[in-house]
């Protein structure tokens, strides 16, 4: 799984539109969801004093790997990402237009019972085993995030633009048409897509972090002299004879030029 984080410190207003107040964003294809977001929490205390920030929130779709947030950031309230909110409330309500202002009524003011009193009605109206299993999933997912469904209403000032971010820093390149990735290309195409997104040069941002893996070899050579010295040693000791080749002492042919690097490779 591909998963994108982007860090920000709120909004601001530029040439007409919204915008994200220093962002930087930050993904990962091959570490497990604590991994991940305890290199999150290294990235945040590199530009933040962590202990000194009042509220952090954790914004998203309520996924498992989401959650793992609050592990790392105790301190962190989770709120779930509207989009996703009103994506299973109409999984949920259908076409019925007047139980789903019922259904949003009930969420905005938090009222768990009246909420659940909208899904058994709507349940009861179902008349296929299809509806009914998207009701009872959508009731689900909607239970699930509770808490983070009731903070949307409470924390009105904050806002998610997941999707967007998504679409445009990692969809728009690796999934938007049919496309097929191994995982470490995976990988090397979130990482760029992530410099290119923070502003970074990529290669210059690779090779400092690869820094450290390299090794310098040093080539090892010899002079004729000595190369001709160790042949000669060579024949002494295993009485093998060199230049023996008749064809190695006649015209350059291809077949001359092929043998000779042959002789010399293997003298």
């Amino acid at each position: 799984m591909t998963r994108l984080v982007y860090m920000h410190e709120g909004w601001e207003e530029k040439d007409g539109r919204r915008a994200l107040k220093n962002p930087v964003y930050l993904s990962s294809v091959d570490k497990e969801a604590d991994e991940f977001w305890e290199y999150v929490w290294e990235e945040a205390n590199k530009r933040y004093d962590l202990d000194r920030i009042e509220k952090i929130y954790v914004i998203g779709d309520g996924a498992a790997w989401i959650q793992c947030a609050r592990i790392v950031f105790p301190k962190a309230e989770f709120i779930l990402d509207k989009f996703h909110l009103m994506k299973y409330v109409r999984q949920a309500v259908g076409g019925n237009k007047e139980l789903s202002k019922t259904l949003l009524g009930a969420l905005r003011f938090g009222n768990f019972e009246k909420a659940q009193e909208v899904i058994e009605k709507l349940l009861k109206s179902a008349t296929t085993a299809s509806r009914k299993q998207a009701i009872i999933q959508s009731w689900g997912y909607i239970r699930s995030n509770w808490e983070g469904i009731t903070r949307i209403y409470s924390y009105k000032e904050i806002k998610c633009s997941a999707e967007g971010h998504i679409s445009h820093v990692l969809s728009a390149r690796m999934s938007s048409r049919p496309m097929g990735w191994s995982r470490e290309g995976a990988k090397h195409m979130a990482y760029i897509r992530v410099c290119q997104a923070n502003g970074q040069a990529v290669a210059e941002e690779y090779l400092r972090q690869q820094s450290t893996d390299y090794k310098i070899e040093a080539m090892i050579t010899s002079s004729a002299e000595t190369v001709e010295a160790q042949r000669q040693k060579k024949v002494k000791v295993t009485g093998e004879k060199h230049d023996n080749i008749p064809i190695l002492r006649g015209p350059k042919s291809f077949l001359y030029k092929a043998l000779r690097e042959l002789s010399l490779a293997y003298a």
